[in-house]
């Protein structure tokens, strides 16, 4: 009797060990602030499309698109990801901060960039 429960103590002391040593904290966003402008996107978007959504966004006109031929004969491979950007003290009353929720859809093989503004408001936090 003594080596059964040795041994089911022996297994719960192992589980609860390995709770708490497989705990880790989960990066779920990527934040970026440029000129007072915080731009959070999902976690595992890449450094080309931060920096191509952040370029777009300060110079809307200058967006060029090249299509390559493969996008012109079977179609844009999209993948679509979700962006907030929020405009630090956009107001001088509170609440000041304008916070935008943005749909973004780009071409893994070209240049092609669409973002939707799904919706604002302004929040609480400066």
């Amino acid at each position: 009797m003594k080596k059964i429960i040795a041994f089911i103590m022996a297994v719960v002391l192992a589980f609860s060990a390995m709770s708490i040593s497989v705990y880790a904290e989960d990066a779920s966003e990527i934040s970026v602030t440029v000129n007072g402008i915080e731009f959070i996107f999902e976690a595992g978007t890449s450094e080309e499309f931060i920096d191509k959504f952040i370029g777009d966004y300060f110079n809307p006109e200058d967006n060029t698109q090249t299509y390559g031929i493969t996008c012109t004969l079977l179609g844009h491979d999209i993948e679509t990801s979700r962006t907030i950007v929020i405009t630090h003290n956009a107001r001088t009353s509170a609440p000041r901060c304008l916070k935008k929720y943005y749909n973004v859809e780009t071409c893994s093989r070209c240049d092609y960039t669409s973002k939707t503004l799904l919706g604002q408001e302004y929040i609480y936090c400066c």
